[in-house]
C-alpha cells in the first residue's frame, strides 16, 4: 500500500514545525538542493543588513545627526530626523514629517540583492504549491480515507480512555426483547461525582407502559432526564457495535432503528430556519410520528410552550393517545410538560403502556423548596414557576403581586388593577386644594396635610376591600 506521505514527497512537502515557528508555511523539496541554499542565502543578507544599518546609524549619531533604523523583511532604511543634507554615501528616499528615510549605497545593494532571492524562493515555493495541490487532486481519495481511519482512531481511543478511566461506566448488553432498562443513568457530559443518577425502564409489552408522561416543578431536572436518556441511548444505539460503554450502573436494550429528540435548545436554529418555536415543534414532532416504529425511541420536551395552553394539551393528548392504541407500532416515549390537564381532566385515555413520573421535590425546615432531580412514579399539578422566580432574582413584589392575581384567578374573583392614587377626580381636587394653600399660613398647611392624609387612608382602605 502506498502512503499518504510518499504520494506527496515525491512533490514537495510542507515542513509543519518549521511553520508554526514562522507563522507562515514552509515548503520543502529533498530533490531541490537549491531551495534551503535561498533560505540560507536570505538568512546571511538580513543579517549583513542589520549589521550595516547599525553601523550607519552610530556613525550619524557620532556626528551629532539625530538618526534611527528600521528593519523589515529583506528591507532597512536610516531614520533621520531634520533636513535632508548631502552625502555621497546616502541615497534618499522620501519623507514623512519631520522623517527623512534613507539608506547607504551599500545598504541598497544588500536589500537589491535579497529582494531578488526572496523571488526566486517565492517562485521555487510557487512551484511546489502547485504540485502539492495537483497530488492533493490525484490522491483526494487516500487522503479522504486516511482523514477517516484517524476519526475513528481518535473516537474509538475515547471510547477506550474512558471505559479504562471511568468506573461507573458500563458495557451495555443487547437483549433479544423489545425493552430498555437503563439503571442509575447519567448525563454524559456532566460531572459524574455531582449529578443524580436516574433510571429509566419501558418495555413494549402490552400490559407494560413504555409513555411515560413527565411533570414536575420549574427548574427540577426534566430537561436533563430527558438529554441524559437520549445521550445513553445514543451512544448505545448508534454506537454499541464500536465498544461504546455508557454512563450509567446497568444498561439492557432490544434492538431500536431509530431516535427521535425533540429539546429546546436555543433560538438560533429557529431564526436559520424562519420558523417560530411552535412550528419547529410541529415539524420535528410529525418526523416522529411518521418515521417511528415499535423500535423506536420517541423523546419530546416542553410540547407545544409557544402555543395557546388549550391548544396544546389537545394537540399532545391526541398525539399519546394515538401511540398508545398503536399496538406493536407503538414506540418506546418519554414526554415532559406542565399541560397537567392532560392527567387531571382525563383527556389521554386509560391504558397500561401509559404512567405518569415525576421529579421528586421536598421542603426544608423554613418552607424553602429544594429540588432533589430524582425521578419517581407520581404526578405534579403545580409548576412552582413563583419559587423559580425568586431563585433567578426576580423582585419580591412582582412575584407576591402574581400570587395573588394567581389567587383570583383560582377562585373566579374579579381582577382589579392595583390603584397608586389614579382616579382623576381625586387627583384634580387635590391639585387645586395644593395651588389654593398659602404657604405663609400654618393653619392652611395643616389643613392641607390633614387632607391630604384622609386620602391616602381612604385609598389603604379601598385597596383591602378590593
Amino acid at each position: 500500500m502506498v502512503s499518504l506521505r510518499t504520494v506527496y514527497s515525491n512533490r514537495g512537502e510542507i515542513d509543519l514545525q518549521r511553520s508554526v515557528r514562522d507563522n507562515r508555511i514552509v515548503f520543502i523539496d529533498p530533490t531541490d538542493p537549491d531551495l534551503e541554499q535561498l533560505r540560507q542565502d536570505l538568512i546571511q543578507l538580513n543579517e549583513r543588513l542589520h549589521q550595516q544599518a547599525e553601523f550607519a546609524n552610530n556613525l550619524l549619531l557620532q556626528c551629532g545627526i539625530e538618526s534611527s533604523y528600521a528593519l523589515i523583511q529583506d528591507n532597512g532604511v536610516l531614520l533621520i530626523k531634520g533636513d535632508k543634507f548631502h552625502h555621497d554615501d546616502l541615497i534618499w528616499n522620501d519623507r514623512q514629517g519631520q522623517i527623512w528615510r534613507c539608506r547607504t549605497r551599500e545598504m541598497n545593494i544588500t536589500t537589491e540583492e535579497a529582494e531578488e532571492k526572496r523571488k526566486q524562493l517565492l517562485a521555487k515555493e510557487l512551484a511546489i504549491k502547485r504540485n502539492l495541490s495537483l497530488a492533493l487532486r490525484d490522491g483526494a481519495e487516500l487522503f479522504v480515507d486516511a482523514t477517516e481511519f484517524c476519526s475513528q482512531l481518535d473516537c474509538l481511543l475515547s471510547f477506550a480512555l474512558i471505559a479504562y478511566e471511568q468506573n461507573n461506566y458500563t458495557r451495555p448488553e443487547l437483549i433479544v426483547n423489545n425493552r430498555i432498562e437503563i439503571i442509575d443513568g447519567k448525563h454524559p457530559l456532566l460531572p459524574i461525582t455531582t449529578v443524580v443518577p436516574n433510571g429509566y425502564i419501558s418495555d413494549a409489552n402490552p400490559n407494560q407502559a413504555n409513555i411515560h408522561i413527565l411533570t414536575g416543578f420549574n427548574c427540577s431536572g426534566k430537561t436533563i432526564y430527558i438529554k441524559q436518556t437520549s445521550g445513553t441511548s445514543f451512544m448505545c444505539i448508534s454506537l454499541i457495535i464500536k465498544g461504546c460503554f455508557v454512563p450509567a450502573n446497568k444498561m439492557r436494550f432490544g434492538l431500536m432503528d431509530k431516535l427521535f429528540v425533540k429539546i429546546h435548545t436555543g433560538v438560533y436554529t429557529h431564526l436559520t430556519m424562519g420558523v417560530s418555536n411552535f412550528l419547529r415543534d410541529l415539524f420535528e414532532t410529525s418526523f416522529a410520528v411518521a418515521g417511528a416504529t415499535g423500535r423506536s425511541l420517541v423523546l419530546i420536551d416542553e410540547f407545544g410552550i409557544g402555543t395557546n395552553e388549550i391548544d396544546g394539551t389537545a394537540l399532545l393528548a391526541s398525539l399519546i393517545t394515538l401511540w398508545s392504541k398503536s399496538e406493536q407500532a407503538c414506540p418506546h416515549v418519554i414526554i415532559s410538560t406542565h399541560f397537567h390537564d392532560l392527567i387531571q381532566q382525563r383527556l389521554v385515555s386509560t391504558s397500561s403502556r401509559i404512567c405518569c413520573k415525576t421529579m421528586e421535590t421536598m421542603y426544608d425546615d423554613d418552607g424553602k423548596l429544594v429540588y432533589l432531580y430524582r425521578i419517581i412514579d407520581g404526578l405534579c399539578t403545580r409548576s412552582q414557576a413563583f419559587s423559580a422566580a425568586l431563585t433567578v432574582g426576580l423582585s419580591d413584589s412582582v412575584v407576591r403581586r402574581a400570587n395573588e392575581l394567581l389567587n383570583k384567578i383560582e377562585n373566579n374573583q374579579v381582577l382589579h388593577p392595583i390603584r397608586n392614587f389614579t382616579d382623576m377626580e381625586e387627583m384634580v381636587d387635590l391639585v387645586e386644594k395644593a395651588v389654593q394653600v398659602n404657604v405663609n399660613d400654618n393653619n392652611q398647611i395643616t389643613q392641607f396635610f390633614q387632607y391630604l392624609r384622609h386620602m391616602i387612608y381612604k385609598h389603604i382602605s379601598r385597596n383591602k376591600n378590593e
